[in-house]
């Protein structure tokens, strides 16, 4: 796969499958937002040797405020999205140490747009 001259974003890009995924994506020639609510410094780090730009961005996904801040600066910086990877995710407890489902219940879906393309991510 030839990814030369596109761009993604990968969130959850810190660590365990995002950077995977970054990592695989700039072997096949993209550029990359690395965003997480972690420092993507080590991520970047290993991508840097593959030839293609690597730029992090701090953010919590899960607030439409920090996803158009995503947007912007990916616009920005390097033109265009062509790629998303939406790897981030967050298990939320209840009081009890049991995870508490929220599949459906409270989630509130939004679209973006950026070059031209719609983003559709929710919040919850």
């Amino acid at each position: 796969m030839k990814l030369s001259g596109k761009t993604a974003i990968v969130t959850g890009a810190a660590q365990g499958i995002g950077r995977t995924i970054a990592i695989e994506l700039a072997r096949a020639g993209a550029n990359l937002v690395l965003v997480d609510l972690e420092d993507t410094f080590e991520t970047a780090k290993q991508i840097d040797p593959q030839g293609t730009l690597a730029l992090g961005v701090r953010a919590d996904i899960s607030i439409a405020s920090e996803v158009y801040k995503v947007i912007e600066f990916t616009t920005e910086k390097l033109g265009r999205i062509d790629i998303l990877v939406n790897n981030a995710g967050r298990q939320t407890w209840s009081c009890d140490g049991e995870p508490r489902r929220t599949h459906g219940a409270g989630i509130d879906w939004h679209n973006a747009s950026a070059g031209g393309r719609r983003i559709r991510y929710c919040t919850a």
